[in-house]
């Protein structure tokens, strides 16, 4: 593996500096952002802050501990891979759109979540267990090798989840609420939990949905609204009950423990009310370098995972085993699979095999140590971020290579644009570079155009041609103003007019400079509403989108121009976008030029000549018509057809400004695109329409535009066949 730039983001909920530091130990350059990210909201200014730092530094990768979605939309924005390394678990932030973009690579520790993530679609989901920075462990216990003595003989770390709001809601529970009895079926889980390690019973799928309701009812939280991808039974099971049966299990495990043995709790928990008061309390200690010495120095580390960990290892075991501590848990599959029992670690099964082992080996000391020195010897050698983040980078980059880009081969979108449109749709350029299946979006231009490229936020997913480097404009416009000379009458010919035709030229034009087989033109006030593909899956065969529309007009040219060729399919090759092989264009301009039977010599003086003078000022020539039906009737099977069915009504409406991912996702399911064309608005008679949460629960995007299309006497009408 390579050494790599690599951008570390600090967050408002984490600080921990473990993996950049093992990273630069490696050999990469990382980098640690001086900003903290929101780790739970969505903040567009960081996101944009991160996004800029991101364009400066152009980093390889970017990392996180957890998944963060403000951390996700910049790095999706500019194209950038994020990794991020989950140790809460389930992390509920995981459970948003944003953890659908592409570019994600998440490692997660617990298999079962591992599972449902990839279960719910999400593409780049690893199991990796958790691991601990071997160089901060040994800089910690440095200085200090005589250990403290008397050590101590039981050590609990860590929170014990007191919930005083699961227990005032019961109180104020209803003896039955619709029909369930809440109390008893939320207390009857939680206490079957206790001490209960068999994984086909644990706390997932046990609420009932009125149970669910109570909690919805009791919630300020609009648990769907803020995770909408995540179940609620399932959110509750986890945020709630599995806590509350950690926290009595931990409360019993300790005050039981106590009566016998001297017990330590280490906590920076404030609520310590129902610890029993033979239990000797200490007030936190630092991660970077107390807990080292505090689990070093216990005899025994005691571990209670929370329930809603199913299949995998907390934090705590490894930190414990890499300072040398003894670690007895209670049982989990999982742990039998990452560590040898009774060798490198101990586990027990119930409240009284707990007991049973805490006495046995407290009376066993050289067993006790061998086991810890194993343990010890384990995670130093397999589970330290050192060990461990080539592979996670390897990982990474194996995908990445696998995925490649969306599309089977490589490629560039073209956008011709003016300043004027270029500041009317940026909004949507978001979307663009995160749904467009193409290697780089090249924006074609004026200077003007040129310096606002360099404005935005996206790296190397966008660059710009001056639109004079392909085609000059002022060639074209001579032409335009010879042939309407009569129709001028001496006026000035507006330069939008032969705009009209001029970006239609550049995109032929451009096929002289691209250095790929294809390129992809696309309208810049058209935006996707998810990922697609320009190939056929699982081939090499591109897609020719149809829709349906004519204009007289645009054939009454091609047959000028292409003698001998004609409209052969009824629907329109006009869809907003085109995916355009180089060889098949090329071929097309030379025919063209070889036309005798029109005056000029480039493809663009003999196509404005071969249209009439009064017939100019009105758009008669289509670059999209015509690239297509030379293919169908020159190389037939260069591509497949496909329908390609676009909200053309977008900016009638909808609002871009105010519209969510949730839009999106709705409208993608019968749509491809929707457009957003200049002089459009929301009428007032349109609004909250389309854009009504409550009306896209109950009818599909194509059926109201459907109903909407009934009630238009003109314009264009999107048809399905």
């Amino acid at each position: 593996m390579k050494n790599a730039k690599i951008l570390h983001v600090l967050t408002d909920a984490i600080e921990l500096t473990e993996i950049p530091r093992a990273l630069k130990d490696l050999g990469h350059e990382v980098i640690i952002t001086e900003f903290k990210v929101p780790a739970t909201t969505i903040d567009e200014g960081s996101v944009n802050k991160l996004k800029k730092l991101i364009t400066k530094k152009s980093p390889d990768y970017v990392i996180s501990y957890n998944f963060i979605p403000n951390i996700a939309r910049a790095t999706n924005m500019t194209g950038v891979s994020y990794i991020s390394w989950i140790y809460d678990c389930p992390q509920t932030e995981i459970y948003t759109e944003e953890a659908f973009y592409p570019n994600n690579y998440i490692f997660d520790f617990d298999k079962a979540e591992v599972g449902r993530l990839r279960a719910l679609g999400l593409k780049h989901v690893y199991y990796m267990p958790l691991a601990v920075y071997g160089k901060k462990v040994s800089l910690a216990l440095s200085g200090s090798d005589v250990k403290v003595e008397p050590m101590k003989e039981i050590t609990f770390t860590g929170q014990l989840y007191t919930n005083r709001f699961f227990d005032e809601l019961l109180e104020k529970a209803p003896v039955e609420y619709e029909g369930v009895r809440i109390r008893e079926e939320l207390n009857g889980i939680v206490d079957s939990l206790i001490f209960n390690y068999d994984e086909t019973k644990g706390v997932y799928g046990r609420i009932s949905g009125r149970s669910v309701e109570f909690f919805d009812a009791n919630n300020s939280i609009k648990v769907k609204e803020k995770y909408p991808y995540i179940d609620k039974g399932f959110f509750y099971e986890a945020a709630v009950i599995s806590r509350v049966a950690s926290n009595r299990e931990r409360l019993k495990a300790i005050n039981t423990l106590s009566k016998e043995h001297e017990v330590y709790l280490c906590t920076f928990d404030k609520d310590l009310n129902d610890v029993d008061t033979s239990v000797r309390i200490i007030h936190g200690a630092t991660y970077e370098k107390e807990a080292s010495k505090l689990y070093r120095d216990s005899k025994i580390n005691l571990n209670i995972t929370l329930h809603c960990i199913e299949k995998g290892a907390c934090q705590r075991i490894f930190d414990v085993m890499a300072a040398g501590g003894f670690v007895l848990s209670n049982y989990q599959e999982a742990l039998t699979e990452l560590f040898i029992p009774d060798k490198e670690i101990v586990l027990f099964d119930s409240c009284e095999d707990l007991c049973e082992k805490v006495n046995y080996y407290l009376n066993h000391e050289d067993e006790r140590a061998q086991i810890a020195k194993a343990g010890q010897q384990k995670v130093l050698k397999e589970y330290t971020y050192e060990n461990v983040m080539p592979k996670v980078l390897d990982i990474v980059d194996e995908a990445a290579a696998k995925a490649g880009f969306k599309d089977t081969k490589e490629y560039d979108a073209l956008i011709m644009v003016t300043p004027n449109d270029f500041k009317r749709v940026e909004m949507n350029y978001d979307r663009l570079v995160r749904f467009l299946p193409v290697r780089k979006i090249i924006f074609v231009g004026s200077a003007e155009v040129g310096e606002m490229v360099k404005d935005l936020p996206y790296g190397e997913r966008v660059g710009f041609i001056n639109e004079n480097d392909i085609l000059s404009f002022d060639d074209v416009h001579a032409i335009m103003e010879r042939n309407l000379r009569d129709e001028l009458n001496g006026s000035k010919l507006p330069r939008n007019i032969t705009g009209w035709y001029y970006q239609q030229f550049l995109k032929m034009q451009y096929a002289y400079l691209c250095k790929d087989e294809y390129y992809m033109v696309w309208d810049g006030d058209t935006v996707p509403c998810g990922e697609f593909s320009m190939f056929k899956e699982d081939t090499e065969t591109p897609y020719l989108d149809l829709k349906h529309e004519e204009h007289e007009d645009y054939f009454v040219t091609l047959e000028r121009i292409l003698p001998g060729m004609h409209k052969i399919i009824g629907p329109s090759f006009i869809s907003e976008h085109m995916l355009m092989r180089c060889d098949i264009m090329k071929k097309l301009i030379e025919t063209i030029e070889r036309n005798g039977n029109i005056l000029g010599e480039r493809f663009y003086e003999k196509i404005l000549n071969a249209i009439e003078p009064c017939k100019l000022t009105s758009n008669s020539f289509s670059e999209f018509e015509t690239y297509g039906t030379f293919t169908a009737l020159t190389e037939p099977n260069a591509y497949m057809l496909r329908d390609w069915h676009s909200f053309r009504y977008g900016a009638e409406f909808f609002r871009p400004t105010e519209m969510d991912d949730g839009d999106y996702a709705w409208l993608k399911k019968d749509f491809f695109a929707i457009s957003f064309e200049k002089n459009q608005f929301v009428r007032e008679d349109h609004d909250n329409l389309f854009n009504n949460k409550d009306y896209q629960k109950l009818l599909s995007a194509r059926k109201m535009l459907e109903v909407v299309q009934e009630a238009m006497n003109d314009g264009y009408r999107e048809e399905w066949n």
